[in-house]
């Protein structure tokens, strides 16, 4: 059953919706990046709030997308753009893990006003005023149990000219209204100045005997519908299967180059593709993964609808090359090799944080610095390292004060050289963090995640943020984006995701996730790790992850409260660790 209004005194059906909600926003199969959860969760508690009537374009530009006073949705189609892929991606959710979800959000077309639907009977709500005479009326509600949800619109193959030059550049624009009846005016680069793209072959997973013709399939998809983008050169096909030497460069070789590179096959009943987008330094600017449960009868049909999504993130206007473009991430003229290697060997260490790579790290970021001192992003993890040196005293003849002084130091020129710096933000928004400053490094993160919404150490710090303050209903949805977000996901990201089990009482998942977190070796893993074994009764485990946690760092051993509250956790989770730890067999010393 539909619920199209809603009142303060259906206490328990409101509690059942945004408990529902928050599943859903929590859920590791939901694909939405952190914009569209966000956007969700914003016009679904506007609509139970009773302000339905105000999810207008303008509304949600200015509340969910940060967008001032000016804006103009006709200059600017980022809260259609986003409406149509979060339909996609509730589409998706609902058609494959939440297909017996009791509670249903769809968002009709032709608005933003959220609809509610009941799988199973539900209290009835109380009559509601008219909507407002401007407000149109949103559509009936389809029963989802007997009949599913609709499936994405898959862009024709071939188009009319005529409709292809006004429809085509509508969806690719985000541009809906046509004044005075003609197509808007679209203007398109110079061939020389449109960013070059090539999409490799696609690599099979190797698991079926149809796996190299799913492969070259969708390789040919993905060019195809590349192709719809007016602001892009997308190489032939012949360029694509053919290797680097081949290929011709043109009259705009120095135009940026990007590549994409990515696996797929069928993995039980699931079709898989994984893929990835690089700059000219082979450095990965976004990454994406998609699973379809699939028959054979609509193998064809899920692969035409995952090539033309990979091709809207890939190639629409707000989409990763044109942002990579704009951010000048595929230019690195002029930087030395050697401090692109620091980069990447900065990165690595990042992933684990092992502090026996930290010295060497670090003295190669700061040669990399004084031989490129151009170059944001060598400052910015430059920045990072300086603030692990801090937190996890790997300098410990260095004063605090002036620790923290060299982290800003590194991360306010990387965002001088930067404003969309990653490695830089994130560093002043952590220190910001751990000098109690809540509101100021939420907001840093927050502008971290606008500037870079497909990086997912951007994204995961938002979440991290608000979870280690105990605000984990927020903070879950980022950190598992940043996982769908990942090729290789950090450990510190199961940090966080063990924590959130941990305050659930799910103490199986608790170890799964305890399970990844500690290839970092930390005492913070162990310790988690210890946690979920005791409270399975592997008691024999718990005290070797207990003796592993004393050995990486004996304070945590001595006085976890003290050490997690050092890095501001908040108190009911210490409370529940310190539990948790004496329930695994610890007793302070």
């Amino acid at each position: 059953m539909p619920l199209e209004q809603n009142n303060s005194s259906e206490g328990g059906q409101t509690d059942a919706i945004l408990q529902a909600l928050v599943a859903l926003l929590a859920h590791s199969s939901f694909e939405a990046n952190a914009n569209r959860r966000r956007l969700l969760r914003f016009v679904v508690e506007e609509h139970l709030d009773g302000r339905g009537h105000l999810l207008k374009g303008t509304y949600i530009a200015q509340n969910v997308f940060g967008r001032g006073e000016d804006f103009d949705a006709n200059e600017d189609a980022i809260v259609r753009i986003e409406a149509r892929r979060l339909r996609a991606n509730l589409d998706s959710y609902y058609q494959g893990p939440g297909r017996d979800a009791p509670i249903r959000f769809s968002i009709p077309k032709g608005g933003y006003r959220p609809q509610i639907d009941f799988t199973t009977p539900a209290p009835e709500p109380e009559p509601q005023p008219e909507p407002k005479p401007e407000e149109p009326a949103s559509p009936p509600s389809v029963d989802p149990v007997s009949d599913p949800p609709r499936k994405r619109f898959l862009r024709p193959v071939l188009l009319g000219l005529v409709l292809a030059s006004v429809a085509l550049f509508a969806v690719v624009l985000g541009i809906q209204n046509v004044r005075d009846g003609q197509p808007p005016a679209v203007e398109i680069a110079n061939p020389a100045e449109r960013p070059r793209v090539i999409v490799r072959p696609f690599v099979s997973l190797g698991q079926s005997g149809s796996d190299d013709v799913y492969a070259i399939g969708l390789t040919h998809q993905v060019i195809h519908d590349l192709r719809q983008f007016p602001d892009i050169r997308v190489h032939s096909v012949d360029d694509s299967f053919g290797t680097d030497d081949q290929l011709d460069g043109g009259p705009d070789e120095q135009a940026p180059l990007f590549r994409t590179e990515g696996s797929v096959g069928i993995i039980g009943d699931e079709y898989v593709v994984r893929v990835q987008l690089l700059d000219s330094n082979r450095m990965v600017i976004w990454s994406g993964t998609y699973e379809r449960k699939v028959s054979p009868q609509e193998l064809i049909e899920v692969q035409k609808e995952i090539a033309n999504r990979i091709a809207e993130h890939l190639g629409q206007p707000y989409g990763a090359i044109r942002d990579a473009q704009t951010k000048g991430l595929a230019d690195l003229s002029g930087i030395k090799m050697t401090s692109y290697g620091c980069v990447l060997r900065g990165y690595e260490y990042r992933r684990t944080l092992q502090s026996e790579l930290y010295r060497d790290v670090r003295d190669c970021l700061e040669t990399a610095v004084q031989d490129d001192s151009a170059y944001a992003e060598a400052w910015g993890l430059l920045a990072m390292l300086r603030q692990d040196a801090e937190l996890y005293n790997f300098e410990p003849d260095v004063a605090p004060e002036e620790a923290k002084r060299l982290v800003r130091e590194a991360a306010e020129t990387a965002i001088s050289l930067d404003p969309a710096n990653v490695p830089g933000l994130k560093a002043l928004s952590t220190h910001a963090h751990y000098e109690g400053l809540f509101e100021e490094s939420q907001d840093l993160a927050r502008r971290l995640v606008e500037y870079r919404p497909n990086d997912p150490d951007a994204v995961f710090q938002l979440g991290w943020l608000f979870a280690v303050r105990g605000r984990f209903e927020e903070g879950m949805p980022y950190v598992w984006d940043a996982v769908h977000l990942s090729v290789q996901v950090p450990p510190r990201y199961f940090h966080v995701i063990a924590m959130d089990h941990l305050m659930r009482d799910e103490y199986q998942e608790m170890l799964a996730a305890a399970q990844q977190a500690v290839r970092d070796d930390s005492s913070a893993s162990h310790s988690l790790m210890a946690i979920a074994q005791g409270a399975l009764g592997q008691m024999g485990a718990a005290q070797d992850s207990l003796a592993r946690m004393a050995e990486r760092y004996a304070p945590t051993a001595e006085d976890p409260a003290t050490v997690f509250g050092l890095h501001t956790v908040a108190p009911e989770v210490i409370d529940k660790i310190v539990q948790g730890l004496r329930n695994a067999g610890w007793n302070p010393s």
